[in-house]
């Protein structure tokens, strides 16, 4: 496999991430990085051969974005949507494929197919009216699709011989977007992913597609489903991302010692259980995705349609990506938070009729669902029995049963980090 690319990515990945904090206030990426990034044909990696992009196999694309998202997840998700957005020039004309895709080497195309507007035939091609909401990338765009429905004059949806809508594609320019600043967002603000809208925005014949219906005229890697694609794309920033969580983790582990502790969080156990488990995760995730993308691609590079077979293969593929990254995320900030009140005062009032008493405390509630055994216990208990965690919601106080003690009880429960 070609690793310029990768190289590329990893070249820029230092300066990415420092400028992290720079990306998330601007809610978009800087032109700078951008225009690092077209200069690098990451923006071409979908995009013909025979108008000067890279064509590259579709594993490579996929270890690009999920290289870039190890330094930022903004930044990936643009470069993302720009770069598959690509697979679009496997499917126009070679008029207007080489008009958007091969007279500009440093074109950037974004989108939404979500069909939010509406496009009235008119001489020539379409009248194009909507606003979409998610238009990532935007500020950098020189072309951008607004899905579309295609409507008479009455404004009603034009339906073919089956009862199915014209859900169009077109590409409308730069100059005829307006961009709106919409894009406010705890997480991947920096993905810039404002509305844009036209008004009455005139796109002539051959500018547009129908989704689902026109097909690609291209063989190998245009042979991949598009929004099929995307997910493959967003799957491997899930793994980017993982990836990074993993390795700030690993760092503060062997640095950090808990209050009233001599070790570091990385000769605790569970801190060893947690990073082996979100290693295992993600990296059987990584090879599950792989050979699913691998298997397709030998079957389109062949020229031959993807079956049933690979399509479910590579949602499969997708998805478990997409959770299995999510939880290897979510699990080790989880028991590190348990650690931040290791001590916890509890009370109970019972009467003598009941067999166990119940004492409620107060817990974080970002982990007052993970309770374990408690390793000591301290206080008034005539039967030596010793407490055990229940189980209870984010909304309620943790419950800790004493069994088959009568009588009042108070101490201290302390909890393994």
């Amino acid at each position: 496999m070609r690793t310029s690319h990768l190289d590329l990515a990893r070249g820029l990945a230092a300066q990415i991430r420092s400028r992290g904090d720079e990306i998330e206030l601007a809610r978009q990426v800087p032109a700078d990085i951008i225009d690092s990034l077209r200069q690098g044909g990451v923006f071409r990696l979908c995009t013909p051969k025979a108008l000067g992009g890279s064509e590259v196999p579709a594993l490579e694309t996929l270890r690009v974005i999920e290289e870039i998202a190890r330094a930022d997840g903004s930044t990936a998700w643009v470069v993302m949507v720009g770069s598959t957005t690509a697979l679009l020039s496997g499917y126009l004309t070679d008029e207007w494929a080489r008009r958007i895709y091969g007279d500009d080497p440093g074109v950037i195309t974004v989108g939404v197919t979500a069909p939010n507007g509406r496009a009235r035939q008119v001489e020539g091609g379409i009248e194009v009216t909507g606003q979409w909401q998610w238009g990532s990338g935007c500020h950098h765009a020189n072309w951008l699709i607004g899905g579309s429905l295609l409507v008479d004059d009455a404004g009603e949806i034009v339906r073919d011989e089956n009862g199915a809508p014209h859900h169009l594609l077109p590409f409308l320019s730069a100059e005829q977007v307006e961009i709106l600043d919409t894009w406010y967002a705890h997480g991947m603000a920096g993905s810039g992913s404002a509305d844009f809208k036209v008004q009455a925005a005139f796109v002539p014949e051959g500018r547009w597609l129908r989704f689902g219906v026109s097909q690609p005229r291209l063989k190998g890697l245009y042979q991949f489903p598009l929004l099929g694609f995307l997910g493959l794309g967003v799957c491997s920033i899930s793994l980017g991302l993982a990836r990074r969580a993993i390795d700030e983790l690993v760092s503060l582990a062997g640095q950090k010692v808990p209050v009233a502790s001599t070790r570091t969080l990385a000769n605790r156990s569970y801190v060893q259980s947690s990073v082996a488990e979100a290693e295992a995760a993600v990296r059987s995730a990584r090879a599950l995705l792989r050979e699913a993308v691998e298997s397709a691609w030998a079957a389109a590079a062949a020229g031959d349609p993807l079956t049933v077979e690979h399509r479910l293969l590579l949602r499969l593929a997708t998805t478990n990506a997409s959770r299995q990254s999510a939880q290897a995320r979510a699990n080790p900030p989880r028991r590190w938070t348990s650690c931040t009140t290791p001590l916890v005062e509890l009370r109970s009032t019972t009467a003598a009729r009941w067999p166990a008493s119940f004492a409620t405390c107060t817990w974080p509630r970002s982990t007052s669902w993970w309770h374990r055994q408690p390793t000591s216990w301290r206080g008034a208990s005539s039967s030596g029995s010793r407490p055990t965690p229940a189980r209870s919601s984010l909304d309620h106080p943790v419950r800790v049963e004493v069994p088959h003690f009568r009588g009042d009880v108070s101490g201290t429960v302390t909890y393994p980090g």
